[in-house]
């Protein structure tokens, strides 16, 4: 064990300003407080177990950092935080308040523990806190669809802006993202138009873009069920950009103009939830929860098949050529079930890998038009997912999505 370190400060004691559960960063206090990454490990001054509790996620996934706080109950002056395992450490502290960060090098049983005293007398809390390793194998990432057109039809491809005063606006993020319906634009949509839309598995042969991984959870022996609170699965992000030319003389363009290049892909439409979308996850079939205990593991399906509408005309004349590209980013994301200071609602990067779809016009036939990255980039530190953001479904549609003149 590494010695105490402390720095303490002193000020006169006041109520506690607490953070709002998921807050993004808390509410100062201004109580004195002392810190301490590592420390020994002890019971109150009379030897008794710790009287005060610990709000907190008590089961975790590797490379995820969470906020515990200490129980409201205690008054006290100067507060000293530790914790006793490498596996985590203190990154941010605020008087009642810490953020801890894990690693995903084993799994571990944690004491994450304050002492304090009240009244002048010494005393303490402690939060025992299971760490579940998450190991992501290899990805098998294959093409085998191949794309083609499909016939000619309308869509929607430019928008009306809103009666002035006021001024065209998207929303783009919203907490909870799983209100798709707050996703919204002032204006309305424009007159329909002539569309082709290309069809990246529209040629057959399957899926255009598949992702299989097998993904293991390791409870510590302390708490072999911990398994049983970690969720994994595919949180995929789109940006998508493209242009078009056309029969004009001299040649005229139109050009894909977006208000986010940071989308979550979760619904199959942009009307709203449908079969198996479930938010954030790509869908159902691609997440899993722990069971059963100690050891446990699945292998993960994601098949994506995305379409491009493009419209056929400038004006009365045809189009030439186009180019555009779905860029996606796809994780291995984690997060706990545990309601404890709303931590179910964070998802933390296990892995990350892209695939793109280069959609062209003229339509090369029986060919496959995605390419994929390598093997999952693993993050040395937790990253945080940010799914608040505009459905992905919603941002390549009318009116978010508009072919610009």
């Amino acid at each position: 064990m590494k010695a105490k370190s402390k720095v303490a400060k002193t000020k006169a004691k006041s109520p506690a300003v607490k953070t709002k559960p998921g807050s993004a960063l808390p509410n100062f206090s201004p109580r004195t407080f002392s810190l301490s990454s590592f420390a020994a490990m002890g019971s109150s001054s009379s030897g008794s177990p710790c009287p005060y509790q610990i709000t907190g996620p008590a089961d975790v996934p590797g490379l995820s950092e969470y906020f515990y706080e200490l129980d409201a109950s205690a008054d006290p002056g100067t507060i000293t935080w530790s914790v006793d395992k490498s596996t985590a450490s203190i990154v941010f502290d605020n008087d009642d308040l810490v953020k801890v960060a894990f690693t995903n090098t084993q799994a571990d049983w944690i004491t994450l523990r304050a002492d304090f005293q009240i009244d002048g007398n010494d005393t303490c809390a402690e939060k025992k806190i299971a760490l579940v390793k998450v190991d992501v194998d290899a990805p098998d990432f294959t093409t085998p669809g191949t794309v083609a057109a499909n016939p000619a039809g309308l869509a929607f491809f430019l928008v009306n802006p809103p009666p002035p005063p006021a001024v065209p606006t998207w929303v783009v993020t919203h907490d909870p993202g799983s209100d798709w319906a707050a996703f919204t634009y002032n204006g309305t949509k424009q007159a329909a138009e002539s569309n082709r839309t290309i069809v990246s598995n529209g040629g057959g042969g399957g899926a255009a873009f598949s992702a299989k991984t097998k993904i293991t959870l390791t409870s510590p022996a302390e708490k072999p069920t911990a398994l049983q609170q970690i969720q994994v699965g595919y949180i995929q992000h789109l940006a998508n950009s493209g242009s078009a030319t056309y029969k004009t003389v001299p040649p005229k363009n139109r050009t894909i103009t977006v208000p986010s290049l940071s989308t979550v892909d979760w619904l199959s439409s942009p009307s709203g939830p449908a079969g198996t979308d479930e938010w954030p996850w790509y869908d159902t079939s691609s997440r899993a929860t722990g069971s059963g205990s100690g050891s446990w593991n699945t292998e993960l399906p994601l098949l994506d098949s995305p379409s491009l509408p493009t419209p056929m005309i400038y004006g009365p004349e045809d189009i030439n050529t186009a180019a555009a590209k779905y860029s996606f980013a796809i994780r291995i994301a984690a997060r706990t079930l545990d309601t404890d200071m709303d931590a179910h609602k964070s998802y933390f990067n296990e892995g990350t890998s892209d695939w793109t779809v280069n959609y062209v016009w003229p339509v090369i036939p029986a060919v496959s038009i995605v390419t994929h990255g390598a093997a999952w980039t693993i993050p040395n530190t937790p990253s945080k997912i940010d799914v608040n953001v505009t459905p992905s479904a919603i941002n390549i549609n009318a009116p978010y999505n508009r072919w610009e003149r």
